[in-house]
């Protein structure tokens, strides 16, 4: 009798176990390398670091020496205060280190795993939503982004929410007004996460409730008045001086060009280039164009559905932003993650309409299999490497001060106490002091720089006079000098 009821058991909740026992698998992998696989990332060190300098000083910045900072949050920190918070949190409880913030941003991948497929099984089928669940989790981007802590997979998570709450009553919103309100407040919460992507929510729901879709028209307002305490929040966090116009003027011009390339033309048609031969591009043209398809040929009306009359002008917004940037595909990430999560549904319609369901499994483990095979032989996710933590493990171990050039990746493992913090993202962007500028008298201990950051950044005769005091300890990708 106990055998028949959990066999039933089985059977009746078969989907959901098979999706626990693939997100089981993912994190008893994760385990294995956590700290080294990927490696820390740069964004990724600045975040840790602000974390630690809010459980220490109560301050959402980078520190450039002891007792100071940026001043220039809004630039520094490209992960915002519902990733970093929490994670100041989780260092006061369990201790600070990088194998504490990569059990963190693990936390969070789980908890994504589990968002999509409760929102893919609730508005397409458990059956699709396995499949989705099946290609995120042989899609390498969500262990780049997933593994590390970083803002793409927490502002997802919250863009999920907000998106359930707009399309769970969409088509009772008497009965059910502040829908809108709860969807809005996960909304800014997304847009603060990682504002570089997510800030677009805003103005792709505005575009959607003008252009597109009469039942979002009705309920953008209360959307943006959700939206607005993240917002308020963020802007007290990351803008000292919220009320002056050349902080705005600062972040409109950093907004519209973050990397400074010299040309947003060039980049443009760099980019567009791209589509042509970039292996990931031309797989995921090839998804769009399959669901545009369908769309077209079952005549499904998108201005009667919540979800598309969102994604498409937040893609195209997403496209634009990526077209202008140096070629940085982690923009693309929230299209792709939504462009897997429908592409099942989908293909399901195609195959209906054709009478050829049955080769439904096979297409979806194909194309798990192909994914599959990127990630382990492909992609440059599985190089492990603990450089970075061992340079800062090596200097923790010594004494004196140490000045870090271009290197967020070790300076969020050092104490804030001592280190002098040098960091130039570009020619317009160039935060702290770099420490050869110091007089003799006051040259850190040691000194820590990228292997090729001479030739990158050439040093000046003052410079290259007090280097010359420093001798290389430590080689590699980072090389270390100690003061003689």
């Amino acid at each position: 009798m106990l055998r028949q009821g959990l066999f039933k058991y089985i059977r009746a909740n078969s989907y959901n176990i098979l999706v626990f026992c693939v997100v089981l698998i993912v994190i008893i992998i994760s385990l294995q390398h956590l700290t080294t696989w990927p490696r820390i990332f740069y964004d990724e060190g600045i975040t840790i670091e602000i974390a630690r300098n809010f459980q220490l000083f109560g301050v959402l910045d980078i520190s450039t020496a002891p007792g100071q900072f940026t001043n220039v949050p809004y630039i520094t920190g490209s992960n915002g205060f519902p990733v970093t918070l929490p994670l100041a949190l989780f260092f006061k409880l369990f201790g600070f280190g990088l194998f504490q913030a990569r059990i963190y941003a693990l936390v969070w991948l789980t908890v994504f795993f589990a968002v999509f497929y409760l929102f893919t099984k609730r508005f397409w089928g458990s059956t699709n939503a396995l499949s989705a669940v099946l290609l995120i989790a042989t899609f390498a981007p969500v262990y780049d982004m997933g593994r590390r802590v970083l803002g793409e997979i927490p502002g997802f998570i919250f863009l999920l929410a907000g998106l359930f709450f707009l399309m769970a009553r969409q088509k009772d919103i008497t009965k059910y007004p502040y829908t809108g309100v709860a969807a809005g407040l996960f909304f800014g919460l997304a847009m603060i996460s990682k504002p570089s992507i997510y800030l677009l929510v805003a103005p792709a729901l505005i575009l959607a409730a003008i252009l597109i879709n009469y039942d979002l028209r009705k309920k953008i307002i209360p959307i943006l008045i959700g939206i607005l305490p993240s917002i308020i929040l963020w802007i007290f966090f990351a803008f000292p001086n919220p009320f002056s116009i050349e902080t705005w003027k600062e972040i409109l011009l950093f907004y519209q060009n973050p990397a400074a390339s010299a040309s947003l033309l060039q980049n443009f048609s760099r980019n567009i280039s791209l589509f042509l031969y970039h292996t990931t591009l031309i797989y995921f043209s090839l998804l769009s164009i399959f669901i545009i398809y369908v769309l077209i040929t079952l005549r499904r009306p998108i201005h009667t559905d919540l979800f598309l009359s969102f994604l498409i002008p937040y893609g195209i917004l997403l496209l634009i932003y990526f077209l202008k940037s140096p070629g940085w595909f982690k923009y693309l990430i929230p299209l792709q993650l939504f462009i897997l999560m429908i592409f099942p549904a989908h293909l399901e319609l195609a195959l209906a309409k054709l009478n050829k369901t049955r080769y439904y499994r096979a297409i979806i483990m194909g194309l798990v299999l192909i994914q599959g095979i990127q990630l382990l032989f492909f992609s440059n996710i599985t190089k492990a490497t603990s450089e970075p933590e061992d340079v800062a493990n090596y200097l923790n171990e010594r004494s004196g001060m140490v000045g870090i050039l271009n290197s967020p990746h070790i300076a969020g493992l050092i104490p804030p106490e001592r280190k002098l913090h040098y960091i130039t993202q570009n020619e317009q962007v160039i935060i702290g002091d770099n420490p050869l500028d110091l007089p003799q008298a006051g040259l850190p201990k040691f000194l820590v720089m990228p292997s090729d950051f001479e030739n990158s950044r050439p040093f000046s005769e003052k410079q290259k006079m007090n280097f010359n005091n420093y001798k290389l300890i430590r080689s590699g990708k980072w090389n270390v000098f100690e003061l003689q």
